[in-house]
């Protein structure tokens, strides 16, 4: 919070076009390598209710936790759609890594005929820093008061 000081005032809602600053550590001697390791950019959807991006070392670090719950699936349309928004989220956050951020990304598969409370109730969602999603419009408002009841940002990515 200390990076975007007007969230802090009551009554602080996040608008269209607002710009969010997410801190990162400046001593990583090569913003090439992430954890000693070479970083790619080649960025995959696993099947699992959970996808950690990152190690739980990261996340011991105050980590920027992101939540992403929409439909990654290859079934239809959206699905597919989703799958390359999900992806290039992951690159951005590559990005953020190699320039010291440590960020936790999981995912969530949210098709259309979920119900977003059960995947609300499954590890890791309430300590999300912020959530993109959902897609589909029956699923904002659960996902909104959960947001509120745990102060985690919310971002609806296609609206």
């Amino acid at each position: 919070m200390d990076a975007n000081p007007e969230m802090k005032r009551e009554g602080y809602m996040l608008q269209k076009g607002a710009t969010l600053f997410i801190p990162y550590t400046k001593d990583q001697k090569n913003p090439n390598q992430v954890n000693g390791q070479k970083s790619g950019n080649g960025a995959t959807v696993q099947k699992t209710a959970t996808a950690p991006a990152t190690s739980k070392a990261a996340v011991a670090r105050n980590a920027v936790k992101v939540g992403v719950m929409l439909p990654l699936h290859n079934v239809d349309g959206d699905g597919k759609r989703m799958v390359e928004y999900y992806r290039g989220l992951l690159l951005a956050c590559e990005t953020l890594k190699q320039q010291g951020a440590d960020i936790d990304v999981r995912a969530w598969n949210v098709p259309i005929d979920a119900d977003i409370r059960n995947t609300l109730l499954q590890e890791g969602a309430n300590q999300c820093d912020i959530i993109f999603g959902p897609l589909y419009t029956k699923q904002v408002a659960p996902l909104a008061n959960f947001c509120k009841n745990y102060g985690i940002k919310m971002v609806i990515p296609f609206s």
